[in-house]
């Protein structure tokens, strides 16, 4: 039996199983709000569900061998296409470079300034058929490059305001997808879909708020992780463990919460004459494995009780330096939590999540020994 057909056959018992033992239902009927428990259905089991094998590293440069990230928080954004060649998008240096599947750097784009081309605080990726689209200047401008790096031209939008907006994804090789998070007095993203095949016409404007009963005070660090599901923008909460998955007309097609008593809401304190909000928990976005599995991350604060009272100690200067928890929880299709992970810390063992591409591979990164993306088969054990 080739690769293949065992990738196949496994994903069809794997399916059949989860089907079984999952009450939600096809996320197109309606909005399906599944609430999972705080353990999963296989955390009783005493191996691990989740293994990773590690198939590629790309960081060096093969001519000289050197370092090609400036570091590890440098690295922004991941991406990839239909060949396996992968790109990554460097904020601190700042740079975007394209990798073989064999970890070879095929071309980078270094130039650094606010011209033409110029890279000056890049902080959204995105690789369409054709093209590769980068927000730059801080999401302030939508630069498009093709894929051998030239750069072709920057986004002239009609009847957009000057938010500033961040490349989220692409959706069917069509829609590209920009969002903000700067929604006055709501912790949410809102988010602005183009049509990429008709001169980027907007298709849709939408925002995906949190359900709170209260307005947000002043301003804070607050930033809903994002990602592309099967065609879907997954948004996470803020104030409890959950996703929302919405169509890109801005409809809510599904809820996956998790009923975590480690999560930490952020906190809200005085900062000299602001108030202001801070997140302690940060849930990141599914990304989609083999099989159809869901996985993503989520740390939390061990040594902080009051998440208010930290914010204002954070105003007057002694802020507690944090200390960590991770974990790594693995949902079915249908968003019924399986199986988690945890260590101490505030990053799983394999790293920050970037990427998962078509095939189900994950890409993450880490700073040792050097800043490097990470391509990792993931095994679940059904």
């Amino acid at each position: 039996m080739n690769r293949l057909s065992q990738i196949i056959y496994k994903c069809i018992i794997s399916i059949s199983l989860v089907c079984i033992i999952s009450s939600a239902e096809y996320i197109h009927a309606q909005n399906i709000v599944t609430n999972n428990p705080e353990w999963g259905l296989w955390q009783h089991r005493e191996d691990s569900v989740i293994t990773f094998d590690l198939i590629q590293v790309y960081g060096t440069d093969f001519p000289d061998e050197s370092a090609v990230f400036s570091s590890v928080n440098g690295i922004w954004t991941v991406d990839s296409d239909e060949y396996g060649n992968i790109y990554v998008l460097d904020n601190d240096a700042p740079m975007l470079v394209k990798f073989s599947s064999a970890g070879e750097v095929m071309w980078k784009i270094e130039r650094k300034g606010k011209g033409p081309g110029d890279l000056y605080v890049p902080n959204g990726l995105a690789v369409g058929k054709k093209y590769i689209y980068i927000s730059n200047q801080i999401g302030a401008r939508i630069d498009v490059f093709d894929k051998k790096g030239k750069f072709l031209k920057t986004l002239k939008i009609d009847n957009l305001d000057e938010k500033q907006r961040s490349v989220i994804g692409i959706i069917e090789n069509r829609y590209l997808v920009l969002g903000t998070s700067k929604i006055p007095g709501k912790i949410g993203m809102e988010f602005t879909i183009l049509d990429i095949e008709y001169k980027y016409e907007k298709v849709s404007e939408f925002k995906a708020t949190e359900d709170i009963d209260f307005e947000i005070p002043g301003t804070g660090w607050i930033y809903p992780k994002t990602s592309i599901v099967d065609g879907f923008i997954v948004i996470t909460k803020s104030f409890n463990y959950g996703f929302k998955y919405y169509r890109i007309d801005g409809t809510l097609v599904k809820e996956i919460n998790r009923d975590a008593s480690k999560y930490m809401r952020p906190g809200i304190g005085k900062i000299g004459n602001r108030n202001m909000m801070m997140s302690l928990s940060t849930v990141y976005a599914h990304h989609k494995i083999e099989c159809g599995y869901l996985l993503n991350f989520v740390s939390w604060p061990t040594n902080i009780d009051d998440p208010d009272r930290a914010v204002s100690q954070m105003g007057k200067g002694n802020f507690p330096e944090l200390k960590s928890q991770s974990s790594l929880d693995l949902y079915s299709p249908d968003g019924n939590l399986l199986y988690s992970v945890e260590k101490m810390g505030l990053i799983p063992e394999i790293g920050w999540i970037k990427h998962s591409d078509d095939v189900g591979y994950l890409y993450t990164v880490v700073g040792n020994p050097y800043p490097q993306v990470r391509k990792y088969k993931v095994n679940i054990s059904d």
